[in-house]
């Protein structure tokens, strides 16, 4: 099993504040080559002055993606 820690599909992506006041980013499979493997989240609030400060990090196992299906399929 290959483990994803290099940044060869670095992407940044924004979240969005839901009611009860944390926040939600999807992530899509398809924008890091589908693989399958330890995925490393790191996360980050930007000021005023557009300056990233580290919150924290999180590493997940995706062991298969979902794809879309074809109304026929």
């Amino acid at each position: 099993m290959e483990s994803r820690w290099c940044q060869d599909d670095l992407i940044w992506h924004k979240a969005t504040k839901q009611a009860d006041g944390s926040y939600r980013a999807t992530i899509k499979a398809s924008d890091h080559k589908i693989a399958t493997g330890k995925y490393r989240a790191d996360a980050y609030i930007v000021d005023n002055f557009n300056k990233r400060f580290y919150l924290t990090e999180k590493v997940v196992e995706v062991s298969q993606s979902r794809t879309k299906r074809k109304p026929n399929d």
